[in-house]
């Protein structure tokens, strides 16, 4: 028996025709763009997992969909940044599947909290794999399809990042590759807006300014640009406000202060977001709630608007190489296991028998995917578990925020023909970003707005970052946030003053564990599931 419930329409809604179930759009292999009830008609016809794969593997776009052949059979699959999660529990062999784990959560009699799964989240702001926090609940990942039949359950992953193969040609031959990649992507993306009003999240970095430049180069005029956070010691303000400005675009700036966040501990829209957000799998982040409050309890833009986010060009540019310890072509699985434990799981002091518990999950989630012998090119390993876990569940997710308030979004730098090309960059053309960045200061060259251009972090310059990161490491935090205390142009330390004030009231809670920003809110909301769990 399978039990199907999806609910969530905010800004992407879910659109059912026969045995088919949709949410998202998508450009096919002839570029033919399909959402709504025509996305429900791209995949008619579908009986199979085959036939299922093959539409999925020439779909390029966001999208979930799931065919219903029978009351003992379905099928179901997301795109590569699994942008619309499904969660499923199986109890007496039969099936349930939503788009809400605490829907799901409700019908599960004897619910545990999973505390391998507590302590990965307290770590890293995820739960890996297909785990939730819950042990009987489980969750879609990234690129992958699958089947139940007959009570069993079978998943694949049909999008994968690692890869054998490099691009060996000539650097200025990649360099046009790239740029004619993006023209396409940005194309496409053009292509869905259908007029409609394009809202940037326009910040002080790279990815979110070619999304406004690729706009103003292809002539779409109807775009918001904003920021938000503190006004004065903003220096991504200042450069937000300067992009706009010279490409011509609207601005918006949403001051956080007292005003605009007040007590959203006790507003249900809050409550509401964090539900929606997290899903037992993510924990809570509020980069753009105020603002997106604000827009909405305003009518400041239109209701169909759809926000860009440049979420995460400068992955696929190589950023994450500066974090994987310097691994290569070459490394056993269990060397590129410790280095994700290493530089992905740091938020909490963990004991030595918990790392190694969350060491032997990640290398377990490797060694299923690859045999030591033959294996991937190392760091292309490393990518793509970024993608699967810390990408799709972390920096991707946050793009929920824009759904929830009711409107739709894209992620340009998740075009698949994109990813699928910047994936064979070769090693020494992604670290340090050279060959991404070379592509986007070009374009902001031609367009006036190649200005605070960032860090440029060659290998020798990577070497003394390592070695500062190191002294630092051997310096107690309270000592270096003396010494020079962090910026904090979102005025995140008064956003989050009221969840480390409500973690203070709670019984054995020492300020101790706060090892960062981020790990305010991984406690905070682990205290919530473990109170949600308590009342059941």
């Amino acid at each position: 028996m399978i039990k199907v419930d999806l609910h969530i329409n905010n800004g992407f809604k879910w659109y059912t025709k026969n045995n088919i179930s949709v949410k998202g759009f998508l450009f096919d292999s002839d570029q033919d763009y399909f959402e709504k009830e025509q996305l429900a008609g791209y995949f008619k016809n579908v009986k199979t997992k085959k036939e299922l794969l093959d539409k999925i593997s020439n779909a390029n776009g966001l999208f979930t969909v799931l065919i219903k052949n029978s009351d003992i059979e379905i099928l179901f699959a997301n795109d590569n940044i699994r942008s619309f999660p499904l969660f499923y529990t199986t109890q007496n062999n039969v099936l349930q599947i939503s788009d809400s784990a605490y829907d799901i959560l409700k019908t599960i009699q004897t619910a545990e909290l999973n505390i391998p799964a507590r302590n990965e989240l307290l770590s890293s702001s995820y739960v890996s794999g297909s785990n939730t926090l819950i042990k009987e609940l489980f969750v879609t990942q990234s690129g992958q399809i699958s089947q139940f039949r007959h009570t069993k359950l079978k998943s694949d992953f049909y999008f994968n990042y690692y890869t054998s193969l490099e691009n060996f040609l000539p650097y200025e031959i990649q360099k046009d590759q790239l740029k004619t990649e993006l023209d396409y992507a940005f194309e496409r993306l053009v292509v869905s807006l259908k007029g409609r009003k394009a809202i940037i999240p326009l910040s002080g970095g790279f990815d979110s300014r070619f999304i406004a430049c690729k706009l103003k180069e292809l002539g779409y005029k109807n775009v918001l640009c904003y920021s938000y956070g503190k006004w004065n010691d903003n220096q991504e303000r200042e450069t937000s406000q300067k992009v706009a400005k010279e490409l011509r675009f609207d601005w918006e700036f949403v001051e956080y202060d007292r005003n605009i966040i007040g007590d959203y501990l006790n507003d249900e829209t809050f409550k509401n977001f964090w539900l929606n957000y997290t899903q037992l799998s993510s924990s809570l982040m509020f980069h753009d709630y105020f603002a997106l409050k604000y827009f909405k309890e305003r009518s400041i833009i239109p209701d169909d608007s759809v926000f860009i986010s440049g979420h995460s060009g400068d992955f696929l540019g190589g950023s994450q190489l500066y974090k994987n310890g310097n691994i290569k072509k070459e490394a056993s699985l269990e060397k590129i296991a410790k280095n994700i434990l290493k530089h992905r799981f740091t938020l909490a002091k963990q004991s030595s028998t918990v790392k190694k518990e969350i060491f032997n999950n990640i290398y377990s989630q490797l060694h299923n995917q690859h045999q030591e012998n033959g294996l991937p090119m190392a760091y292309s390993i490393f990518e793509d578990w970024e993608i699967k876990e810390n990408l799709s569940k972390y920096n991707a997710n946050s793009a929920h925020i824009y759904d929830f308030f009711g409107y739709e979004y894209r992620l340009p730098f998740w075009d698949k023909s994109l990813v699928n090309y910047c994936k064979t960059i070769p090693y020494n053309y992604k670290f340090g970003k050279i060959l991404y960045d070379d592509v986007l200061r070009n374009k902001f060259k031609e367009l006036d707005v190649n200005f605070d251009e960032g860090r440029m972090l060659n290998p020798k310059e990577f070497k003394l970052y390592k070695l500062r990161k190191i002294i630092k490491s051997l310096i107690p935090t309270r000592i270096t946030n003396h010494l020079r205390p962090k910026a904090d142009p979102l005025n995140y330390k008064y956003a989050q003053h009221n969840l480390l004030e409500e973690l203070k009231n709670q019984n054995n809670f020492s300020c101790a564990k706060i090892k960062s920003r981020n790990a305010i809110f991984t406690h905070w909301y682990i205290k919530q599931i473990e109170e949600l769990l308590s009342k059941q």
